[in-house]
């Protein structure tokens, strides 16, 4: 969701801590979204690899392949689709931050 911010950054705006972030030698924008990134990135590759799991092999072994997830067509449709899923995953960081940033 894009309103679950960062608990840590979140404290530290709501404390006035940003103070101390803004006067160490990086990009505070840079470090905010590697770690949105990161935050993002963990919790929905534990979500996925389960699903992933059990909709590929799960499904087939126990009778239900109508509703299993096949396999890419070609891997040019799976490079895209990676791809895809690398972008959108900047994107929503990026929609993070911000609603981060005008956060009261």
């Amino acid at each position: 969701m894009p309103w679950n911010v960062d608990p840590a950054a979140r404290h530290a705006i709501r404390t006035g801590e940003v103070v101390q972030e803004l006067l160490r030698p990086v990009e505070i924008y840079r470090m905010w979204f590697a770690r949105a990134l990161a935050w993002r990135t963990v919790r929905t590759t534990l979500r996925f690899v389960p699903m992933l799991v059990l909709a590929m092999l799960a499904f087939p072994l126990i009778g239900l392949g109508t509703y299993a997830w096949p396999l890419p067509i070609s891997a040019a449709t799976l490079a895209l689709f990676s791809v895809a899923v690398v972008l959108s995953a900047l994107l929503s960081t990026a929609i993070n931050l911000l609603i981060q940033v005008a956060m009261p």
